[in-house]
């Protein structure tokens, strides 16, 4: 149930799983798992290595431990408890043994590190770019000099091209493995970097970990829409982060008093995290069943997987003699068909009349930890102030106009 999405109704099932038996090993790791994709990273901990403890075989129980200790940037704890996967996990996945044979390597960088050390005033605020592909673009500094970063909703790290690492003084500290994203085969090689300093505005951190890889698709774009990097939730999540498509304008706010007050219009939405740490909400299509969907204001588009189109009978839906290219983290995809979607609803907030693309998440969702079935991409998300306040793990929409929005 979990694995396919049903969060809220893995809950209680695990909670009966734990009535009956109070050392059930399998129910402490699937409630170390939600802890982790509701942001409770520190409980999520505890119940991992307790389910380690009741049952030492079991190998997923070391990759939430692990996880969840990155999460609170312990990584030698993440390391050693990756180790101890790779000493009782099967051999025959090799790709899976491959990618954290590389974290291990990284998070050993690491320890003993402070990484995202921010400096400057509590709060800061900056104008952005909306480009012609709907996606936000900002100036920033990276170790001291100007470049154009996508500000990205829908990368858990921060990402730089190869290109601009080499140009930007980042050289690689660890590799291993491939990861999921869009497009392509669906994979990509990791290579790790460390970025001395990110600066947006006025406000700078220091030691920024990043993937370095190849940025693809053409380079004969506007200036101003040729992005060396993609800022991710690496570095958000440690502001209360509103991106206000109206004005064109990014705030970043650290501040004791940056809980966002409710106002008139505006939806308070509940969020989880992704394994990946990707930023998942509850969505319908056409009035179907509620489905999990990443936000991703480093898309373009909303996308629907081809397994939910098939699963909610959405075929009909798609658009006879339209296709496009998508150009995403792990390649080049054509001849993607394209759904109507009459409404899409993220809570009471409504958008209608989308096209979206149709897309394979199979490689997305093998470390998601919970089935995604679609992407909030910047056709939806161009219509609201959106606000992230990661500490209580709520996401706020604010339609710029709200009769036409809010049902």
């Amino acid at each position: 149930m979990l694995r396919s999405g049903f969060v809220r109704g893995a809950v209680a099932e695990l909670q009966q799983s734990l009535n009956l038996d109070p050392k059930e090993a399998l129910a402490y790791g699937g409630a170390a798992e939600i802890d982790y994709y509701e942001g409770r990273a520190k409980e999520s901990r505890t119940k991992s290595y307790y389910a380690h403890q009741l049952d030492p075989e079991e190998p997923d129980y070391l990759v939430t431990y692990a996880r969840s200790s990155s999460r609170v940037e312990d990584f030698k704890d993440a390391a050693d408890a990756y180790e101890l996967f790779l000493d009782i996990s099967p051999q025959s996945d090799s790709e899976r043994r491959d990618r954290i044979s590389g974290l291990i390597q990284f998070y050993r960088q690491l320890a003993g590190l402070r990484v995202h050390q921010v400096s400057g005033p509590n709060v800061t605020q900056v104008p952005f770019q909306l480009g012609s592909d709907q996606r936000p673009y900002v100036r920033v500094k990276i170790n001291g000099r100007d470049a154009i970063f996508v500000i990205d909703t829908g990368s858990g790290f921060t990402v730089m091209s190869k290109e601009a690492a080499k140009k930007f003084g980042v050289s690689e500290i660890a590799r291993g493995g491939r990861s999921q994203g869009v497009g392509g085969t669906g994979k990509f090689q990791i290579v790790y970097g460390l970025i001395k300093s990110i600066q947006v505005g006025q406000a700078k951190v220091r030691m920024v970990p990043c993937f370095i890889r190849p940025f693809h698709g053409s380079t004969d774009g506007p200036a101003e829409e040729r992005a060396a990097g993609f800022l991710g939730l690496s570095i958000l999540s440690h502001f209360v982060t509103e991106l206000d498509y109206k004005a064109s304008s990014l705030r970043l706010d650290r501040s004791d008093n940056s809980q966002k007050a409710d106002v008139p219009g505006m939806t308070m939405i509940p969020f989880r995290t992704t394994q990946n740490g990707l930023i998942s909400v509850e969505t319908t299509f056409n009035n179907n069943k509620n489905l999990n969907v990443i936000v991703d204001s480093g898309a373009s588009s909303t996308v629907v997987s081809q397994a939910a189109v098939d699963r909610l009978n959405m075929r009909d839906q798609i658009i006879k003699g339209q296709t496009a290219s998508v150009i995403g983290a792990a390649g080049i995809t054509d001849n993607v068909q394209l759904l109507f979607i009459r409404d899409c609803r993220v809570a009471d907030q409504l958008q209608s009349n989308l096209r979206a693309l149709v897309l394979d998440f199979g490689a997305i969702n093998e470390t998601s930890g919970f089935e995604q079935s679609g992407i909030l991409g910047g056709d939806f998300l161009r219509h609201f102030r959106l606000t992230i306040d990661f500490n209580r793990a709520l996401l706020a929409l604010q339609p710029h106009t709200p009769s036409d929005t809010k049902q």
